[in-house]
């Protein structure tokens, strides 16, 4: 669980990452359910799914149901988010695949200009253990603001 006497950080990627360090990591045998259990609320903004490191492929397996929302799926996504959520997206996924080669918590951010705002995210991805310590897994989590300019 997220512990209340962390810092006031309220960063959803900040929070997951490190909630991976505070459990050990891969080493420990950290698994992307546990992860999400220790996130107190926090699953609906993420995505996991499996790596395949002899495929080099990055699976998505189960994407929050806010995450949904925002991707343009459900029916209050802003009108002028749905491309920049599927940058989001794809930066996502590549951060997955460096999973593949570096088994440490990546984290990346930045902004992108959609209809006279910006659209700002944070970005986190960290390798875990699949469903009953099934494999190489990962868990990403988003975070994302608009602002005018």
């Amino acid at each position: 669980m997220v512990n209340s006497g962390m810092s006031k950080n309220l960063r959803k990627t900040d929070i997951l990452t490190d909630l991976w360090h505070s459990l050990g990591g891969l080493e420990s045998g950290v698994s992307v359910d546990y992860l999400l259990h220790g996130l107190n609320g926090e699953r609906e903004f993420c995505v996991h799914g499996n790596l395949d490191p002899r495929l080099r492929q990055v699976k998505v397996a189960e994407v929050g149901a806010k995450l949904v929302n925002r991707l343009g799926e459900g029916r209050q996504v802003p009108a002028d988010e749905p491309g920049a959520a599927a940058t989001v997206m794809l930066k996502l996924s590549s951060l997955g695949e460096i999973l593949l080669t570096e088994q440490s918590p990546q984290t990346r951010h930045g902004a992108i200009a959609r209809a006279g705002h910006r659209i700002h995210y944070r970005l986190a991805v960290v390798p875990a253990l699949g469903p009953d310590d099934a494999g190489l897994a990962w868990l990403g989590i988003v975070d994302w603001s608009r602002r005018l300019g």
